[in-house]
């Protein structure tokens, strides 16, 4: 995989969703990870950049759009 390929990070908690998103956006050439929840995806967010969030609108704990607004912060 090329490591100038766009990153993304897919946040659900619905484990079979994540892996399905993650797999076919690896298998289109992107380098991609999957958060299970908002919290998760923040540390994750604290140790690398990605190009791309993609939530689940209810995870958990803190709602997507909330995460997002955390991310922009």
């Amino acid at each position: 995989m090329d490591p100038a390929s766009p990153s993304i990070l897919v946040v659900d908690d619905e484990h079979d969703v994540g892996y399905l998103l993650t797999r076919w956006l690896t298998d289109e050439g992107y380098v991609c990870e999957h958060a299970a929840n908002a919290e998760a995806a923040l540390e994750y967010l604290g140790r690398k950049n990605v190009d791309l969030v993609i939530p689940d609108i209810r995870v958990p704990g803190r709602s997507g759009m909330e995460m997002l607004y955390d991310i922009r912060e």
